[in-house]
């Protein structure tokens, strides 16, 4: 299965994902709820107004840093495969070398 084709039809989001029931991340997305609903309640309307542009605020900010985060990730993963596959200019012969000298030779060995 190829990853651009799965990407290309839907099939991988990487900003969706699923948390685990009883997991410390859904402990705290719990908790803020219930922490949200305490805020809210003891808000005026005006202060209700002047929270939601905050958490809509924030909620962009978070966006912009997790897909700056992940496009960060994807262009260091493709840096590093270029570095494995690429041409590497070694002084030391490298594993599966073609014409690799022999080493067994008393200056080969090092």
């Amino acid at each position: 299965m190829f990853v651009l084709e799965n990407l290309w039809k839907g099939r991988i989001r990487p900003s969706e994902r699923c948390y685990r029931d009883g997991s410390r991340y859904a402990e705290l997305i719990s908790k803020g709820a219930e922490l949200e609903k305490r805020v809210r309640d003891e808000l005026s309307e005006s202060g209700k107004n002047a929270y939601k542009e905050l958490y809509e605020t924030q909620v962009e900010i978070i966006e912009i840093g997790e897909q700056d985060a992940f496009l960060q990730g994807v262009r260091f993963g493709a840096q590093f495969m270029l570095d494995v596959l690429g041409e590497y200019p070694s002084q030391l012969t490298q594993v599966g070398e073609e014409n690799e000298p022999d080493c067994t030779k008393e200056e080969g060995i090092v």
